[in-house]
């Protein structure tokens, strides 16, 4: 895979609002300057520790009679409170339901676990509700559902393993700040969008970090929003940021990085919209893509750097020919990490246009930010990070690897079999393997079968129920770092004839070497 930026600082300007667990504190700083890498660090994803929360049930306030009982009086300066309240619930319902209360309120400083969503707020009055510093593991629907409720704040909010972690529609002026969303992978539910939004105005997306969803940032039928400072890592979908049907939006200076499937910013009949100052690596597809019905939007002083395409790392597929890929102003294009030095830069797809102003010098980077791939030990095998170059395995080839990172392999399986997969990993306990149909898209995967080693150690078994082709997606540590941190190992394949009946005539893969032994298990089934 290609590796990572080492540093990259960018300032954020927003408002911040301030909260401790006792007393409101409500501040307004001038600016925050960020300065530490967004990627090869801790996700900061931490879960919390029981002492000092209160076990609860489900709390549903319909009326701004059931605030009676949390501190507060309801005001701007002293808001009602729900605080350091721990929820790990099996019943299906919202942890925390508030519907059409006029009073504001703060919900901080909770633990989130549950079979449903864990704060839905419907119609509440206009700029009465904040959310933050909470921590959501492993909700089955949203950590937090926003509907028709107006200038809502979210900000300090974590979350791993939650199918959408915020989740807003049919509101306004939204602001999201701060938080930080985990998807995973897992055989119960799908990992949908870090953050999702349909039919909304307004929204403020700011300094937010979303790795390993589907998509990191979608809206659809929104206008106006202003998506910018963010980390998306490691998406699996159409799209780390995808914009549909939505018109007016600014995408600024964002850190997009490795979509396994698709592409780092696809619009798709969304208008006037601008696209600048991002930074797009390593995406299976297009840095930018722009898709049918998308017009009269603006691409410029982006940092393009090796994302695949076919031949051109955009696309634009609007045939009026009216997207510019410049600044207007400036005259000024776009940074391609493949473009020759000379003349324009080629964008793919129907309207046959070009960057006319491609910048010879990265957008607020240099080159010693990157580390570049090393071709002396990287290798093709290494290099299937995507759908659409995974490796097959097979019984009968040796293959020598450098780095497990995000890897996608192909192997071919049996009806009526069952199969036992085994893990040993002596230098990474963050090692997860899982079995994928390779009839579904990445993003909108039936995983069937996997799971994430523990104390070195993972094994699973599982039945094959159709024959054909199957994807393997092995990848080391992506829960606790942002992007993931390469595992040395190397993979043998060794084809076996069938041995005893007492071992089920098992015809076993064995993948080991350099601390990591991966064995798989291919047992026929007894008829």
């Amino acid at each position: 895979m290609w590796a990572f930026l080492k540093k990259i600082s960018f300032i954020v300007f927003c408002s911040i609002i301030l909260f401790n667990s006792g007393d409101y504190v409500y501040k307004h700083p001038e600016t925050e300057v960020k300065t530490e890498p967004p990627f090869l660090q801790a996700s900061d994803i931490l879960l919390p520790s029981r002492a000092g929360y209160e076990n609860s049930g489900p709390i549903e306030i319909t009326s701004d009679e059931d605030w009676g009982s949390f501190p507060g009086s309801g005001t701007a300066e002293d808001p009602y409170r729900i605080e350091r309240l721990w929820f790990e619930l099996t019943e299906r319902l919202p942890a925390i339901y508030i519907n059409g209360t006029t009073k504001h309120f703060l919900i901080s400083h909770c633990y989130f676990k549950t079979d449903f969503k864990g704060i839905f707020l419907y119609a509440v009055a206009n700029n009465t509700a904040t959310i933050a510093n909470n921590v959501f593991n492993g909700n089955d629907a949203n950590g937090i559902i926003i509907l028709h409720s107006n200038y809502v704040w979210l900000e300090n909010n974590t979350g791993r393993l939650d199918h959408v972690g915020i989740r807003v529609s049919y509101s306004i002026g939204t602001v999201l700040v701060n938080n930080s969303f985990y998807g995973g992978i897992s055989l119960d539910y799908l990992t949908a969008s870090g953050t999702g939004f349909t039919y909304c105005q307004n929204a403020t997306i700011i300094n937010n970090t979303f790795n390993f969803f589907n998509r990191g940032i979608y809206a659809k039928n929104c206008s106006g929003f202003l998506i910018a400072d963010n980390t998306v890592l490691n998406t699996r979908e159409y799209g780390s940021i995808y914009l549909t049907w939505s018109n007016e939006m600014i995408v600024k200076n964002n850190y997009i990085y490795n979509n396994l499937y698709s592409d780092g910013i696809r619009l798709y009949s969304t208008d006037n919209s601008m696209i600048c100052y991002n930074t797009i690596i390593a995406c299976a597809d297009y840095g930018v893509a722009l898709m049918a019905g998308a017009m009269n939007n603006t691409v410029h002083h982006n940092n393009f750097l090796y994302n695949y395409g076919y031949g051109s790392q955009a696309l634009d597929s609007q045939w009026l020919r009216n997207n510019i890929w410049f600044d207007n102003n400036t005259k000024e294009g776009n940074f391609w990490s493949d473009w020759g030095g000379e003349g324009n830069y080629s964008i793919n797809g129907w309207a046959l246009t070009v960057d006319p102003y491609p910048l010879a010098t990265m957008v607020n980077l240099t080159m010693d930010d990157i580390i570049l791939p090393n071709n002396e030990t990287d290798d093709l095998l290494e290099e299937n990070d995507y759908k659409r170059n995974a490796v097959r395995i097979t019984t009968e080839k040796t293959y020598n690897l450098i780095a497990a990172d995000v890897d996608l392999y192909l192997i071919n399986l049996s009806a009526g079999k069952n199969y036992t997969i085994n893990i040993n990993t002596e230098t990474t306990s963050g090692l997860e393997c899982y079995l994928i149909d390779s009839g579904f898209m990445l993003g909108l995967f039936d995983v069937l079968a996997g799971g994430k080693a523990k104390e070195g150690k993972l094994q699973y078994t599982f039945e094959i129920k159709k024959d054909g082709d199957y994807y393997l997606l092995v990848f080391n540590d992506l829960e606790h770092y942002k992007t993931a941190v390469p595992a040395p190992y190397s993979l043998e394949i060794i084809s076996q004839k069938e041995v005893t009946t007492s071992l089920g005539g098992a015809i076993w893969t064995v993948i080991t070497g350099a601390g990591i032994t991966l064995c798989l298990c291919f047992r026929k089934k007894k008829t």
